[in-house]
């Protein structure tokens, strides 16, 4: 049996009012056996949050062997390749663009 493949989100719109298709995702991909971790960026108190988001990410990214990792705004896209940056992590990004 192939390991599972693994899959690091970050949004700052899950199960917060307008991201619950995000939680629904995540849902269906663990129901059909990959691996998801999520990172919330609660953007909604301060944007700031994007910045300080960053350590955690980087913590994911050291800790653990992602496949990919799926974006779902712009500045969460930003505090990705920060953390990419900081811990040397070579894997993908998929952004899906909410934005206007």
């Amino acid at each position: 049996m192939s390991p599972a493949l693994r899959i690091l989100v970050v949004t700052s719109g899950y199960r917060s009012g307008n991201g619950n298709f995000i939680a629904d995702q995540v849902t269906s991909l663990r129901s059909n056996g990959i691996d998801v971790d999520v990172i919330f960026v609660d953007a909604k108190k301060t944007r700031l949050n994007y910045g300080l988001s960053i350590p955690r990410i980087a913590v994911a990214l050291r800790s653990s062997r992602y496949d990919l990792v799926h974006t779902h705004h712009s500045y969460t896209l930003i505090a990705v390749e920060i953390a990419k940056a900081l811990t040397g992590s070579r894997v993908p990004i998929v952004l899906t663009n909410h934005e206007g």
